[in-house]
């Protein structure tokens, strides 16, 4: 996959002799008359949006604690991290597997690849799914199942064509008609990055003094009875449910095994190693509860066994061998076969250099491209430009 990313971007350099890449700002844009597309103004008519650019705003999540409680604010960002099933930065892959769910990605689009996937509303009441940067469907039937869709672009039903290579890939495409495209720009990957940061770091702070629950300890056994140990935090009730935080250092946890929780509990595991990479293997299982993981500075998640729960990274990639999709995984990076996956962005702006290559960084995290020129074009429609090179 390094050698494709490597060859890619010397084919881009050899077009244009210089890169630099930034994340899109924030704005709203009228959308184009059709059929069943329709004009409005995203951050007044989404709560997603609009609790998004919330979390934005300095000191929103102590203060809204202040006035309500840890447990109420617990609570409100896992109803808003919730909102879609897969939500990630800059695209969306589907290989090799069978998806039926929400999406939301903020740029780099929609590819699906080797199966069957079902587009469905999320609890956003205006904003079903979210699609910036369009879709690409391989050997692969994609289905809109009467979705309220926010894009950047209007999409188009289309039929299995082998034979006439086209942009949106060879597979089929169907549903659109009966659901609402509303063509409009909404937030930046940057400011939704920005909103996941405030609640990995919300979260990372519950906990005075940055304690780390004694994993090893306990034998990698953590049970209910053990909230109230050090780096443990009962944070109360809220919306019925009872939530809970325990620290870990995730540098050092070969494998955790949760036990006594039931289905109204919502347990926190926080990491406070700091650490840039996270290992997790050895088997994680919970016999109850919901279980939430967050990383709140890593930046690349290794994933090598089964897991249970969904997992917070704002600046992170999580690359795995398992199939995680039905833990409802925030964010996706470069996985592995049959395993659902979007490539994230690790950090909001990189520069590089005239002569210099992508290396580990997925190429989907391209938003803008300005040549040496002063032009600014967008990525996928250039690599389209390029491609005939590399053959």
């Amino acid at each position: 996959m390094k050698n494709v990313f490597r060859w890619l971007m010397l084919i881009f350099m050899a077009c244009f002799f210089g890169i630099v890449i930034n994340q899109p700002v924030p704005g709203h844009a009228t959308a184009i008359s059709s059929a069943n597309t329709t004009t409005m103004t995203v951050a007044d008519q989404s709560q997603f949006i609009d609790t998004a650019i919330k979390l934005n705003t300095a000191d929103y999540l102590a203060t809204y604690s202040q006035q309500h409680g840890p447990a109420a604010t617990v609570a409100m960002t896992q109803a808003w991290l919730q909102t879609y099933r897969l939500m990630a930065l800059t695209g969306i892959n589907l290989l090799n597997t069978e998806f039926t769910g929400s999406v939301a990605t903020f740029s780099g689009g929609l590819t699906s690849t080797n199966g069957r996937a079902t587009i469905q509303n999320g609890t956003d009441s205006t904003w079903g799914s979210i699609i910036n940067g369009g879709v690409a469907i391989e050997n692969n039937h994609l289905i809109f199942d009467q979705v309220n869709l926010l894009t950047d672009q209007l999409l188009e039903n289309q039929a299995m064509d082998y034979q006439n290579p086209r942009p949106t890939g060879n597979g089929a495409i169907d549903g659109l008609e009966t659901g609402q495209q509303t063509q409009a720009e909404t937030l930046s990957p940057i400011a939704i990055q920005q909103a996941m940061q405030a609640i990995a770091d919300y979260y990372n702070g519950m906990i005075a003094g940055q304690t780390a629950f004694d994993v090893a300890g306990a034998y990698g056994n953590f049970n209910k009875t053990m909230i109230g140990q050090a780096g443990t935090l009962d944070a109360g009730v809220a919306d019925g449910k009872h939530y809970y935080i325990v620290n870990i250092d995730a540098s050092h946890l070969p494998n955790l095994q949760t036990t006594g929780f039931d289905d109204n509990d919502v347990l926190i595991y926080n990491d406070v190693s700091k650490s840039d990479t996270v290992t997790l293997s050895g088997g994680f299982t919970a016999n109850g509860g919901q279980i939430i993981w967050n990383f709140p500075t890593a930046t690349k998640i290794n994933n090598t066994t089964k897991i249970t729960g969904r997992i917070l990274a704002p600046n992170g990639i999580l690359l795995t061998n398992q199939n995680v999709d039905g833990a409802n995984v925030m964010q996706y990076g470069s996985g592995y076969s049959n395993s659902a996956h979007a490539a994230i962005v690790a950090k909001p702006k990189m520069t590089y250099p005239v002569g210099e290559t992508i290396k580990d960084d997925p190429l989907s995290y391209l938003q803008l491209i300005v040549t040496s020129a002063g032009k600014v074009v967008q990525p996928r429609m250039i690599f389209k430009s390029c491609m005939p090179m590399a053959s």
